[in-house]
């Protein structure tokens, strides 16, 4: 799972068919979750729009991802 601060949408930060995401303004990742693994990540955020999207090949364009903001 990768955290991107974007003013863009998470839907519309690459297309469908695309095979990853741009990771341009990443701002923590956590690499290689594996099925039924437990990660945890910590970030200090300032202020703005995110989106956390999965960037395993083929995870984005089936939707995996998802907006969120900071205030």
């Amino acid at each position: 799972f990768v955290v991107l601060r974007t003013a863009k949408a998470a839907g519309s930060i690459a297309a469908r068919t695309a095979a990853e995401a741009p990771e341009t303004g990443a701002a923590g990742e956590i690499p290689g979750i594996k099925p039924g693994q437990l990660k945890r990540l910590t970030l200090t955020l300032g202020k703005g729009h995110y989106s956390l999207i999965c960037n395993l090949t083929g995870h984005y364009g089936q939707g995996q991802f998802v907006d969120f903001y900071v205030r």
